[in-house]
């Protein structure tokens, strides 16, 4: 603990490793935490939290937080947060966020980068420069709005809710081409941890070099 700021705050077990941090009404336990500003937020198992700020928020079993603001949600799984902003959203089951706009949304056993979504209920997908308000989207590789490819074997799901939280099924606004004619080949797994998608070069998701740099790399940790 180097540095840091503790106010009503509790720390527990021997993972604890705090350095330049502003913590206030929170809980750490088994936890490893850098330059972040916390306020009534719980981190259990939190492998690595570096630059981020977070107010009434739920961290457990967390690979990585960095760079991030979250405000309101809940992150657990094994799931990890980079360069995003997350506001009463859900992140669970070893989803994957990068540089993207999480509001009211729920997110499970995805990746998600470049990308904004409100209202949403996102399982095992890959987004990648996409908008998405009040969908729920299953098993596809979508990517600038487009749905591209998808996951496994399923067919992926679209679905526009209305005001009164009834699906509609949608297809020609949001998928083109039409599923049956993609080929096999834009087919993947997520069976594996942490995810790796295996997307091929026709739908996947454009690099970006995102090295910080800054000798940021997680101390060694224990849970």
């Amino acid at each position: 603990m180097d540095e840091s700021h503790a106010s009503s705050s509790f720390l527990s077990g021997d993972g604890n490793s705090l350095m330049r941090c502003s913590l206030q009404s929170c809980t750490i336990r088994n936890s490893s935490v850098k330059r972040c500003v916390l306020n009534d937020c719980i981190l259990s198992n939190v492998e690595y939290a570096s630059r981020s700020t977070a107010k009434n928020s739920n961290f457990q079993d967390v690979a990585l937080i960095k760079r991030s603001e979250i405000t309101d949600s809940v992150l657990q799984g094994r799931s990890s947060v980079k360069r995003s902003t997350l506001k009463k959203a859900v992140i669970m089951d070893k989803s994957e966020l990068k540089r993207g706009t999480i509001t009211g949304t729920t997110i499970s056993k995805s990746q998600i980068e470049r990308a904004s979504l409100t209202d949403c209920d996102v399982a095992e997908c890959v987004v990648s420069r996409s908008d998405f308000r009040g969908m729920i989207l299953k098993y596809g590789v979508w990517k600038k709005g487009i749905l591209v490819g998808k996951i496994g074997d399923r067919e992926p799901v679209a679905i526009k809710m209305d005001d009164s939280g009834t699906g509609i099924s949608v297809h020609a606004a949001i998928a083109t081409p039409v599923v049956p004619q993609l080929k096999s080949k834009t087919t993947h797994g997520l069976d594996e941890h942490p995810p790796v998608y295996n997307v091929d070069s026709d739908v996947s998701l454009d690099s970006d070099d995102d090295s910080d740099n800054d000798d940021d790399s997680p101390p060694p940790y224990k849970a």
